[in-house]
């Protein structure tokens, strides 16, 4: 009996795979093979809330403390602090830990093993500008996989798990671009790929990557077309008669998914009562209020992250935000999301091509690109990519199956086991 799984521990969801009958399945969360990265601390129960489960006790007002996209404090200092639930002082390690046991309980269940050995996911950086920060989130992540129980931890680079997913769909040698991008990091290998080398690293012409990706885009529209309508922009009249504008701080907090729980504090509150009666935008600080007092960040932020999806598959929608008085019914358009995210997007290029150049290959050497992660289907992203390699094919991974896949495809050539 196998021993081993693979994790894709991503921002946005997360998925793991396990060795069945010598195929690889992923673990199934509510009928699907993904589940959220979030967790939700109901103060009426002992026991916190996973994924969706979490994400609909939130959503339905229920009394407690939702923390998503923990991932996030992976590559920063915040990985080594605590934040207060319930009066009591809770690691980001341990809250981590929490969401990867109750994805390793699944799939126990699922799969019948002990799992002991694992090899997990990891971004090509945790952060691309501080080395020691990058190393100290490895560094945790092993701790944290250690204190759930594997005793056997492997890493290995996200778009090359990605790439050993896609290797198993192809007959002949190939020069693949792998394009990995979840919901925090933009990810790219260049491979040659075929069947009949095992050894993966050589297999590997260049790897490289960038610190943004889908919640970065969540953001941008955010601040361009919702937040508008809860102040962010206007003006107040100071002591001495003068308009300034207000900082825009707050806002910039509330429109990112991981500090939204940080904006709810009674100086914030504060902040904004004193700015309706200061401020050319009473009503829209009003609303600001109203988000702060109930806690509606992440309904926000939710509404916002649907309109980008939508975006991906039509030219307009609406953001609506009917918690709030006065409603927002907020019209937006495909290009609304292109100029909010082209700065993005131009950088994630730019890293491309240079993976690209340290393959040291000329582009049209490229045979195929292989897209997989959930933020790989906005529209300008496949579009400036697709202008860049227009001589390539465009192969579809499974969004957010396809690292877990590579990742336990590689885990049974670590540990032993043979798949036909």
């Amino acid at each position: 009996m196998s021993n081993f799984c693979g994790l894709d521990f991503g921002t946005s969801n997360s998925s793991m795979g396990f060795l069945h009958h010598n195929h690889i399945n992923l673990t199934t969360f509510n009928n699907k093979s993904y589940i959220p990265s979030a967790i939700f601390f109901d103060f009426d129960e002992r026991y916190p809330l996973f994924g969706d489960k979490a994400i609909k006790r939130y959503i339905d007002g229920c009394e407690g403390r939702m923390i998503w996209s923990p991932k996030n404090a992976l590559g920063t200092n915040l990985i080594h602090e605590k934040t207060t639930i319930q009066n009591k002082g809770v690691s980001f390690k341990e809250i981590i830990a929490l969401i990867i046991n109750n994805i390793k309980t699944e799939c126990l269940a699922q799969s019948g093993q002990d799992l002991t050995s694992i090899v997990v996911g990891r971004p090509v950086f945790y952060n691309d500008k501080d080395k020691k920060l990058d190393d100290d989130a490895q560094a945790a992540m092993h701790d944290i996989l250690q204190s759930v129980g594997f005793k056997e931890i492997e890493f290995e680079y996200e778009p090359i798990a990605a790439a050993a997913h896609y290797e198993q769909s192809i007959n002949q040698e190939e020069i693949v671009l792998v394009v990995d991008m979840g919901g925090g990091t933009s990810d790219f290998t260049v491979a040659k790929l075929n069947k009949l080398e095992q050894d993966t690293t050589k297999k590997i012409l260049s790897i490289g990557g960038i610190h943004i990706a889908g919640t970065n885009f969540d953001k941008r529209l955010s601040l361009t077309s919702l937040m508008p309508e809860l102040g962010l922009h206007a003006h107040y009249k100071t002591l001495e008669g003068k308009w300034v504008p207000i900082p825009p701080t707050l806002h910039k907090d509330l429109a990112t998914w991981h500090k939204i729980g940080f904006c709810y504090n009674k100086n914030n509150s504060a902040y904004v009562k004193q700015k309706i009666h200061s401020s050319d935008q009473p009503y829209q600080f009003d609303r600001l209020l109203q988000t702060l007092e109930q806690r509606l960040g992440h309904h926000l932020a939710i509404a916002v992250e649907q309109a980008k999806i939508a975006l991906s598959s039509q030219g307009a929608t609406i953001i609506h935000i009917g918690n709030l008085t006065p409603i927002i019914d907020k019209a937006v358009h495909a290009h609304d999301l292109d100029d909010a995210i082209r700065l993005d997007v131009e950088k994630i290029v730019a890293t491309l091509t240079s993976v690209i150049n340290k393959a040291q290959i000329h582009k049209d050497r490229i045979n195929a690109i292989f897209m997989t992660g959930g933020a790989s289907m906005v529209p300008l992203v496949r579009r400036s990519i697709m202008s860049y390699l227009p001589h390539a094919r465009l192969i579809e991974g499974d969004k957010f199956g396809s690292v877990a896949t590579g990742l336990s495809l590689i885990a049974a050539r670590k540990f032993g086991a043979h798949m036909r």
